[in-house]
């Protein structure tokens, strides 16, 4: 079962697929703290996206390190979705898997391949704030710019960067607050604690 803050993650994110960008983009920022569920919330949206598209969905999950790549396949693969593949890391993805995690020093190997053209591929950013390194946002863009990337969801953390880098550039935002752009969710150790999903 979901958390409520993941319920409601859910909810906010069938309302954006009904509400894209002006690039035509569904995109969603959520930054939560460490141990609240940001992965099964992620998926559950994911989940959302495979049952609305079908056969048609693909999902791409960059990670930024190997140890990521290895939690999420493992996590991946006992949800069942679909068949998943790895891109980077010493592996190679098989060209036909509608599941892939890629590390982001590997992701321009994805963004182009036929396997995710003329369909409907969302994109899940983990550690998104190291997404928006200036090599991962130039993929994305591209990504977005050819049609590989219909739909970005990016969980994090902290989402925001000391270089002024920022991935909601590419998700978009829900205003500002304190002169930053704000996540649209934003899940703190208050909110955690007030819902009794970690210990005090």
């Amino acid at each position: 079962a979901l958390y409520r803050w993941q319920r409601m993650k859910v909810l906010m994110w069938k309302a954006r697929m009904s509400n894209p960008l002006h690039n035509g983009l569904v995109g969603m920022a959520v930054q939560a703290i460490t141990g609240t569920g940001k992965t099964h919330g992620a998926i559950a949206c994911a989940r959302v996206w495979f049952n609305h598209h079908g056969d048609e969905s693909r999902l791409v999950i960059v990670v930024p390190t190997e140890a990521l790549q290895i939690q999420w396949y493992s996590i991946m693969v006992e949800m069942r979705m679909g068949n998943v593949a790895r891109q980077g890391a010493k592996r190679k993805y098989d060209g036909f898997s509608p599941i892939v995690i890629v590390t982001q020093n590997s992701l321009k190997r994805i963004v182009n391949h036929r396997n995710f053209h003329n369909k409907q591929t969302m994109y899940i950013l983990d550690e998104a704030h190291k997404a928006g390194a200036k090599g991962c946002m130039k993929q994305l863009r591209e990504a977005n710019r050819i049609g590989t990337m219909q739909a970005c969801l990016a969980i994090s953390g902290t989402i925001h960067r000391t270089d002024g880098r920022c991935i909601m550039d590419i998700t978009g935002h829900d205003g500002y607050y304190n002169g930053k752009r704000k996540p649209h969710i934003v899940y703190g150790y208050r909110d955690a604690l007030k819902d009794d999903v970690i210990p005090p």
